[in-house]
């Protein structure tokens, strides 16, 4: 069994990370325009990445592993309140248990046709109402940061042989593991000694 560093992220640790900006970039007529919430949380003494397990019988990604997230709406001004909206519709999370932080540069999915901009948000550490709209969630996972500190591995060809990371028989891959990274990469630069580093 491999060990998992425990790793404590706070919002100060990462402020510098964010793009700040709150529009849509934009993209190729092909591609859709959609914003996911990267949220974390304080869970037993360790900071935890808040995820889905989306629907299987969604038409895009159904059954993957994943932020809480969805396409741009008629209205939306910024992928902020994307955001916002969605983790709302999918989790019940309200607004005021959320400390946004800012974006992180975009994402393309190409051959589902996602921009994907993530929001970085701490939720309330105390929050656990969260009930999933059967329609989009089939389940919740609490996926601790420091399975990231981990060497992915390459998956089989279900996944394309890419790389990513098996948590509680679920897989996490493609854009959400390279979100994670990326993110990741960033605070462990700007934190050089941080307990989370494997030794």
């Amino acid at each position: 069994m491999k060990f998992t560093p425990k790793v404590r992220i706070m919002p100060e640790d990462v402020r510098s990370c964010m793009v700040f900006g709150d529009h849509y970039n934009p993209v190729a007529p092909f591609m859709q325009e959609a914003a996911v919430m990267m949220l974390v949380q304080q869970r037993h003494d360790e900071s935890v990445f808040v995820l889905i397990e989306r629907s299987r019988h969604l038409r895009n990604h159904g059954g993957e592993i994943a932020f809480a997230g969805g396409l741009r709406e008629t209205g939306d001004q910024g992928p902020i309140e994307t955001a916002v909206r969605e983790v709302w519709e999918e989790l019940s999370i309200p607004a005021d248990m959320l400390t946004i932080l800012g974006t992180l540069p975009d994402v393309q999915t190409v051959m589902s046709g996602f921009s994907i901009t993530p929001v970085v948000a701490f939720l309330q550490t105390d929050f656990d109402r969260f009930r999933l709209n059967p329609g989009e969630v089939a389940g919740l996972l609490f996926v601790p940061v420091g399975l990231f500190r981990q060497k992915p591995e390459v998956l089989g060809p279900r996944y394309y042989f890419l790389q990513g990371f098996r948590y509680e028989g679920k897989v996490i891959w493609g854009a959400t593991a390279g979100i994670i990274r990326k993110f990741l990469s960033c605070f462990f630069d700007r934190n050089p000694g941080h307990a989370g580093v494997i030794p």
